[in-house]
């Protein structure tokens, strides 16, 4: 949150949390923590409150979660009443207390939360169509949890008030063991017995499965030679190798690379595949766990013309609003660049001067995105990442 415009002028901010409505939406893909500026994209852009918030403000309605997100800290979701909705993970070190919204998880979409999950004063629907797993007690006051099964409680359930589970309340009539009499819910155990890999996932405190440290490539008749390192893996699957045209919209190969599973040992991977036309020439790793949790490396340029390591963009990180500056030895003086949002929406498109002026200020708003420069009939691609 920007602070120094709630001093300057209180009674606008007042008036935007009392009455206006915020949309938040997680970069897709992206590894972040729910506190952080870049991990969310947001609308009205003109906002001033550039994340949901802990407790989340008054003025975010809508919450979509994409990629795979932590809070550090327990979360709370409040103010108005948000409708919080999972596409990916959720991961909370610590209490989730729910008050006054709803939460919904997409197919497959995971949330762990270690400590306790609280649903209390409000309408609330947990449609659970993904996985829930809670380190602590599941506690429903005047609340309804909705399709429960995949949810594994640790400790108690326990409803109270007006809750529902499924249509049971606290007053009996449904079956189940002593410390849980809600049917669907499963505990630490079912998890176990039920899906290994994810019982696994939370009990190494969900971390990520590779740090990569090395990913590069090159064509020789046809034929793509892709190299790439990991430092350590930890409950991971398999590696997807994903191609682009210039439009960056990825497909799958395929062949894929399985994993080591757990290794804390430097890993040398590579991945030999004869080209037809179309397939490339921009790739990209899908690094996939063993619970579905996955992330994506960078993206390279293979080619027998211009490589990504012959373009530089710096400051990056970038901050939003302020100009960034290229560096281009294969540039001239009119060179085509483009940069494409984590949706490969295409947000910019100009010609760079890289012999007099080679800076330029596509004014965007937090996030990852992808700069694609032109020259001599190739192309070269660059992450760029813009906070605020």
């Amino acid at each position: 949150m920007v602070r120094k415009l709630y001093v300057v002028i209180p009674f606008l901010m007042t008036f935007q949390m009392s009455f206006g409505q915020n949309s938040y939406t997680s970069n897709d893909n992206y590894t972040g923590l729910w506190s952080d500026d870049a991990t969310w994209s947001h609308t009205p852009a003109a906002s001033p409150l550039d994340n949901p918030g802990n407790p989340t403000h008054g003025s975010a309605s809508v919450i979509d979660l994409y990629g795979y997100i932590r809070s550090a800290v327990t979360l709370n979701i409040a103010g108005s009443g948000p409708n919080l909705t999972i596409y990916d993970t959720l991961y909370v070190d610590g209490d989730l207390n729910m008050s006054q919204g709803t939460i919904t998880l997409g197919a497959g979409a995971v949330l762990i939360v270690t400590g306790n999950l609280n649903l209390s004063n409000g309408a609330f629907n947990l449609n659970n169509t993904g996985r829930i797993v809670v380190g602590g007690n599941l506690s429903v006051t005047n609340g309804n949890v909705n399709n429960s099964n995949n949810l594994y409680v640790y400790g108690t359930s326990n409803v109270t008030g007006g809750g529902q589970i499924d249509g049971c309340n606290g007053y009996g009539g449904c079956s189940g063991s002593a410390s849980s009499p809600y049917e669907n819910i499963e505990d630490e155990n079912d998890l176990e017995a039920e899906d290994e890999d994810l019982f696994n996932f939370v009990e190494n405190g969900g971390v990520l499965p590779v740090e990569l440290i090395e990913f590069n490539g090159f064509m020789s008749q046809s034929i793509l030679h892709l190299n790439w390192k990991t430092a350590t893996e930890v409950n991971f699957d398999y590696f997807q190798v994903e191609y682009a045209e210039q439009d960056l919209a990825f497909k799958p190969f395929h062949k894929t690379i399985k994993g080591h599973g757990n290794s804390t040992y430097v890993n040398n991977y590579q991945f030999n595949q004869q080209i037809s036309t179309g397939q490339g020439p921009y790739y990209r790793l899908k690094i996939i766990d063993f619970d579905g949790v996955y992330e994506y490396s960078d993206v390279i340029f293979v080619n027998n013309g211009l490589p990504s390591s012959s373009i530089e963009v710096f400051p990056n990180p970038s901050v939003s609003e302020a100009p960034i500056t290229l560096s281009c030895f294969e540039c001239d003086d009119s060179t085509l660049v483009e940069i494409f949002d984590i949706s490969n929406n295409k947000v910019f498109e100009g010609r760079v001067d890289f012999i007099n002026q080679p800076t330029l200020n596509p004014h965007l708003s937090s996030g990852v995105y992808v700069i694609r420069i032109s020259v001599k009939g190739e192309a070269a691609v660059k992450r760029l990442v813009i906070t605020n």
